[in-house]
């Protein structure tokens, strides 16, 4: 199951109140949420008892749920204010009243700080998936391609690049063999990025 991770955010934009019925049966409340991260906007999806609790500019840190589907949204889960914020979009969420316009401000505003902004904790939940599923396959890969060489071997036809044949096959030089192809692997995803016709799978940012 993905654990919650949770992050510093400014709310953008707070959609609308939308209907649903759940999977047990309970009629229900939803909402969209846009919020900044840094310097990403992320769009997330929270249950309608949050509504209330939020307003755009404000900053607030959220325990999100994510969602190893990629059709759906990562979910809000928890809600704490923190301070408010500047927004740079509006809010279907009437909680102030418009404000009368004004002349625009032609003072020079200054350019925020980047280290100032919060930041986006790492997924570690899938980072250490990854890495699972990668040395699980090395592993895996090293022991089939020993096997293979432990079969040429019983038919007499392993030898050395010098043309010698050994006559039998000692447990360190099998643990060397199966350590040399783990390495391999390893070696192999930094010179052979996994990609499809859309590009390389490595280094993509999916949100």
């Amino acid at each position: 199951m993905a654990e919650i991770y949770t992050v510093t955010a400014t709310v953008i934009r707070i959609g609308t109140l939308e209907s649903f019925t759940s999977q047990n049966g309970k009629s229900l409340e939803r909402f969209d949420l846009e919020i900044q991260v840094g310097d990403e906007l992320r769009t997330i999806d929270s249950l309608g008892f949050h509504w209330k609790n939020l307003k755009v500019g404000g900053i607030y840190e959220l325990d999100i749920m994510p969602q190893d589907n990629p059709d759906y949204k990562h979910s809000l889960r928890k809600v704490t204010y923190v301070g408010e914020g500047n927004p740079t979009a509006t809010t279907s969420n009437p909680i102030e009243k418009p404000k009368e316009t004004q002349a625009p401000d032609s003072t020079p505003r200054p350019t925020p700080n980047p280290a100032a902004l919060p930041t986006l904790k790492p997924d570690f939940a899938s980072r250490w998936r990854e890495y699972n599923t990668h040395a699980r396959t090395a592993q895996m890969q090293a022991t089939q391609r020993v096997e293979m060489y432990v079969s040429v071997f019983l038919a007499g036809k392993l030898q050395s690049d010098e043309g010698e044949k050994p006559d039998a096959l000692s447990k360190t030089t099998l643990e060397t063999w199966i350590s040399q192809e783990i390495n391999k692997y390893w070696n192999e995803l930094d010179v052979r990025a996994p990609q499809d016709s859309f590009g390389h799978l490595q280094g993509n940012d999916n949100g």
